[in-house]
Formats: C-alpha cells, structure tokens, sequence
C-alpha cells in the first residue's frame, strides 16, 4: 500500500510516498488534523478519476482536499490526497454526495 500527497508546496502534508499499511494506518490516525490545517468543515463522497474518493469543501465552500482510492481485489492498494490549490481549482465543489464529517 502506497499513499501520496500534493500540497504544491502551498499546504501542509507530507512531503514523499509513503509505504507500508502500518505507517498510513498512523498517518490516517492524523487525518482529522490534517482537515483542521486544511480548514476542511464538510465532505462529499464522490469518484475521482473513475475511482471511489471524496472531497474536502472549506468554510466558504471552496475545495481544500481531493482524495481517492485506487482499489484491486477488494482492498485499498493507494491513497491519493491532492490539496495543492492550484490543481483544485478546475474542479466543482458541488460534485458528490454531501457526508458528515463528525461521522
């Protein structure tokens, strides 16, 4: 299992791949931090690149975070976080089924 993220050097994240379903299964015990830092306050569930995934909408309903989940065989192969504004900013915040995030 491999997870990558993209913050373009303009949002806090981790700066290389990293490996290892153990290291990401800590690295997600962060995830809600991480969607404080990003000022994320709701979520859709939504396909990404033909892939399960969800968006991360601030409070002014902008994009802050895309990610999804490439999945074989029933499991979790990798996790791609995109939260690099730039590459947010073609996208439509209003893709997806809204989801909780206090869930």
């Amino acid at each position: 299992m491999v997870a990558y993220a993209d913050g373009g050097g303009k949002t806090q994240t981790f700066l290389r791949p990293m490996y290892g379903r153990g290291r990401i299964a800590r690295l997600m015990l962060r995830f809600g931090t991480w969607l404080e830092l990003l000022g994320a306050e709701g979520m859709r569930l939504a396909e990404v690149n033909g892939q399960p995934g969800a968006v991360f909408l601030g409070h002014d309903g902008r994009l802050v975070l895309v990610v999804s989940l490439d999945i074989a065989e029933g499991l979790v192969q990798t996790i791609r976080a995109i939260s690099n504004p730039d590459k947010l900013r073609h996208l439509d915040a209003r893709a997806g089924r809204p989801w909780p995030l206090d869930r």
